[in-house]
């Protein structure tokens, strides 16, 4: 079946993804529907890093999402009442869910298997909990993300930004996987 299918050359795929996001940020007015395309793109860069854990380095983690409620809290939190800027809160809450990350992965390096896998659920879990216990409405009164000049409080700005990040992360995993650290986790 294989041998009747043209021959498609690997930048193709990337660039009319690239395309069609555009495509999709510049036609669309609704701010309901770029919503639903930033927050896909987002969690996009989720499933990416538990692409690289699952295919690649064939462990089983299910704490992602804690690690992410703990950069994105981290951030609101920062912004809103210690009055940092989005970008350096941005930093900080994603250093702290890295320096997290390290420390539940360093306390499960002899942890194999089921018992790995038991362990990330529980803190997965448990920031679940945290967080719909101490903050079941979420945080008001964030501002929206600015970069120098470029202010992304525009919907459709920071939908391109957030897809931008997509393929970022999408060449940096590839180049991951290629390298030759990336091989030797597989």
């Amino acid at each position: 079946m294989s041998r009747f299918l043209p021959k498609v050359p690997p930048w193709i795929s990337p660039v009319a993804i690239g395309v069609l996001v555009l495509l999709f940020a510049f036609t669309q007015d609704s701010f309901y529907r770029l919503q639903l395309g930033t927050l896909s793109g987002i969690y996009a860069v989720a499933a990416i890093g538990l692409t690289l854990l699952f295919g690649a380095a064939g462990q089983i983690s299910l704490g992602q999402a804690g690690l992410l409620g703990i950069a994105a809290f981290g951030t609101a939190y920062l912004t809103v009442d210690r009055g940092l800027g989005p970008v350096l809160s941005g930093v900080v809450s994603i250093a702290a869910a890295t320096v997290v990350g390290l420390l539940l992965g360093w306390s499960a390096l002899r942890i194999t298997g089921h018992y790995f896998a038991l362990v990330t659920l529980a803190f997965g879990l448990c920031f679940t909990e945290l967080g719909r216990t101490v903050l079941p409405e979420g945080w008001y009164g964030v501002p929206p993300l600015a970069i120098g000049s470029l202010d992304l409080g525009d919907p459709q700005r920071f939908f391109v930004v957030v897809w931008v990040f997509v393929a970022l992360t999408l060449v940096a995993s590839s180049l991951l996987v290629r390298s030759r650290f990336g091989r030797s986790i597989a």
